[in-house]
C-alpha cells in the first residue's frame, strides 16, 4: 500500500543520511539536483577564474619587485609589503566577521525549517557560499511555513456523513500536490481510483 512504501522509503532515506551525515542528491527532485549542478558547475568557473587572476597578480608583482630589486630598491619593497599587509588585514577581519554573522543566521533559520523541507535546503549547504545561501532562504519563505495538517473528505460535498470509508490526504500528499501543480481534490480523485483497482 502507498503508506507502507513511504514508510519504507523514509526509512531508506533516512538510513543513507545517518551513514553519511548528509542527504543524498538522488533523493532530491529532479529540479533541485539541476540547480545544485548550475551552482557546482558555476562555483567551479568562479574558482577557476578566481585561480586565473591571482596568477596573472602574483606575475604582475613578481615583475615590479624583480625590477625594484635590480635597482637595489630592497627598502622601498619593505615599505610597500608592510603597507599592503596594513591595508588588507582590516578588510580581511571585517569579512570573516561578516562571514561568520551569516553563517549563524543560515544555521539558526535552517532549524526553523520543517523536518519534511529540510531535505530541500541541507545539500545546498555544501555547494553555496553563505551569502548565496542567505540569498535562496529569503527568496523561498515557504520553506519556513509548517504544513496544515489536511483533513480532506472526498465525499463531503456529497453529504457523505463521515463516511468512515472517505478519501483523505495527509500533509506529506498534500506537499506532494502542490510541487506537481495538482489541486488536493484532484490528487485525492486519483488516489480514490488507485484505491479501487488495489
Amino acid at each position: 500500500m502507498p503508506d507502507e512504501n513511504g514508510q519504507q522509503g523514509n526509512g531508506e532515506a533516512g538510513g543513507q543520511a545517518g551513514a553519511s551525515g548528509k542527504t543524498p542528491l538522488e533523493s532530491l527532485p529532479a529540479d533541485i539536483q539541476a540547480y545544485i549542478k548550475e551552482l557546482r558547475d558555476e562555483a567551479k568557473n568562479y574558482r577557476e577564474s578566481k585561480t586565473t587572476l591571482q596568477q596573472q597578480l602574483d606575475t604582475t608583482k613578481a615583475a615590479q619587485q624583480a625590477e625594484l630589486a635590480k635597482q637595489g630598491n630592497f627598502e622601498t619593497l619593505a615599505r610597500q609589503h608592510e603597507a599592503e599587509v596594513a591595508r588588507l588585514k582590516p578588510v580581511e577581519q571585517r569579512a570573516a566577521a561578516l562571514e561568520q554573522v551569516i553563517r549563524t543566521s543560515n544555521e539558526a533559520r535552517i532549524k526553523g525549517i520543517p523536518d519534511n523541507k529540510k531535505n530541500l535546503v541541507q545539500p545546498l549547504v555544501d555547494v553555496l557560499p553563505p551569502e548565496k545561501l542567505q540569498e535562496y532562504l529569503n527568496a523561498n519563505p515557504d520553506l519556513f511555513v509548517k504544513e496544515p495538517a489536511a483533513n480532506y473528505d472526498a465525499g463531503a460535498g456529497a453529504g457523505s456523513g463521515g463516511n468512515p470509508n472517505a478519501i483523505k490526504l495527509d500533509a506529506d500528499e498534500v506537499a506532494m500536490a502542490k510541487r506537481m501543480g495538482v489541486t488536493p481534490e484532484d490528487y485525492m480523485k486519483v488516489k480514490a481510483r488507485k484505491q479501487s483497482q488495489s
